[in-house]
């Protein structure tokens, strides 16, 4: 019995070149990252209260662990299924080169299709059954309020009517009063207890008008932008055009009357009138 233990136990070993959290073979607590020392201090929380220390070592546990850790990492992957379909029954030679027919060129051969093989392949592969199901269906689906935030963009009317710090009691009703603006057939969607499901390409077709949208209002918002900007340097440049021909006025004006005598006179007396108002008014303070 021991030895099939460890030959059993030697099955769930921790993965080679990474260095494991916790002492012992727990697979899916190796490695430094964030996540790893999250899941590996949520395990010693786990290990070191209530009956799980005791099974510390326990096969079950290890296995829960592995097929938890596969589950995540099957999450957070992005799988691209790739299926390959066979064009022309003889399409490739035994050597590798495609077989050419007696009288047609290399490219004409290239580009005959067997159309009967490629729907038997289709047939046996389901494919059109999978499409059938997948149109006939509601796969697209969004919740209330994250679908009202995101196409709200699309009805702008019902902003204005509403303004914009309008609080939302029930977003059922705000979501079907915004499908009702966008005009969608009734067959295309369906209104859940939480969710708006939307048959294949709905939503894609929601997302490209969002996105026309979006870029128009940019514009607009850029036009403005620049519109204001020009008028203030346009505003700016009117003050400077005024302060300009002030100055030069006044130059023209002073080199007309600096030869008078009354004007000597003036330049003469002016300082030293200002000079007794301001003793007067030092007088007048104290």
């Amino acid at each position: 019995m021991v030895a099939d233990r460890k030959s059993i136990s030697g099955l769930f070993m921790g993965r080679a070149g990474g260095a494991t959290v916790l002492s012992g073979s727990i697979a899916g607590l190796e490695g430094g990252s964030q996540l790893a020392l999250r899941r590996a201090t949520s395990m010693r929380k786990t290990f070191t209260t209530g009956m799980a220390a005791v099974k510390k070592r326990s096969l079950c546990i290890q296995i829960k662990l592995q097929v938890d850790a596969l589950i995540d990492t099957v999450r957070r992957s992005r799988i691209h299924f790739v299926h390959c379909l066979l064009p022309k029954a003889e399409c490739v030679g035994p050597v590798g080169d495609p077989r050419v027919a007696h009288g047609e060129s290399p490219d004409s051969g290239l580009m005959t299709l067997d159309v009967g093989l490629l729907r038997a392949q289709l047939r046996g592969s389901k494919l059109l059954d999978a499409l059938r199901i997948y149109r006939q269906g509601y796969p697209d689906h969004m919740v209330f309020s994250e679908f009202r935030r995101r196409f709200d963009v699309l009805a702008p009317h019902l902003t204005k009517k509403h303004g914009r710090h309008y609080i939302v009691t029930d977003e059922r009703r705000a979501v079907q009063e915004l499908l009702d603006s966008l005009e969608l057939e009734k067959t295309n969607f369906h209104m859940g207890l939480s969710r708006v499901f939307f048959r294949a390409g709905t939503l894609a077709k929601l997302e490209e008008q969002r996105d026309v949208q979006t870029r128009r209002n940019l514009t607009l918002f850029q036009a403005a932008c620049r519109g204001f900007l020009a008028r203030q340097a346009f505003k700016k440049r009117k003050i400077q055009n005024m302060a300009i021909r002030c100055i030069q006025k006044n130059i023209k004006k002073n080199r007309g009357v600096k030869g008078w005598p009354w004007w000597k006179l003036f330049t003469t007396v002016r300082p030293l009138i200002e000079v007794q108002l301001t003793e007067e008014q030092i007088r007048g303070k104290d």
